[in-house]
């Protein structure tokens, strides 16, 4: 369990430096990878000290081999999934997409700012993609 914990715990810190080095320190969520970290770790050495080894011994070999399974399942998809996210970052986009996901077009489509009694009115996303289109 120990070594389970302490890869998970190095998959966690891998993934945190590959997601800092690509995208920068600002990315939403990247902090929790830290902490995955920080907790296998720490449930790591759970699996090390005496007196927790105690503690351990004493829960239900069945309780040990569901837990076992369910994080081994997570952390072989999770494997999974990083490896298809690090393989696709080098891959060149499509020409032609079937659909675009505009989030904010705010900065493509300058519109003048309309106020009504002291608060401003945002043109609806949809007047904003018929003005680009």
């Amino acid at each position: 369990m120990f070594i389970l914990f302490f890869a998970l715990g190095a998959i966690c810190l891998i993934y945190y430096i590959a997601l800092v080095s690509y995208s920068g320190t600002a990315t939403p969520f990247s902090e929790a990878w830290i902490m995955a970290t920080v907790v296998c770790l720490l449930l790591g050495l759970c699996f090390v000290i005496p007196r927790t080894k105690k503690l351990i011994n004493k829960i239900p070999k069945v309780v040990k081999i569901c837990v076992l399974s369910i994080v081994g399942a997570g952390a072989l998809l999770f494997l999974v999934l990083l490896i298809n996210v690090i393989t696709g970052f080098n891959d060149n986009p499509q020409e032609k997409v079937d659909v675009v996901v505009v989030l904010d077009l705010h900065d493509l489509v300058p519109l003048p700012e309309q106020t009504v009694a002291g608060f401003s009115l945002f043109f609806p996303l949809l007047r904003r993609i018929q003005i680009l289109l």
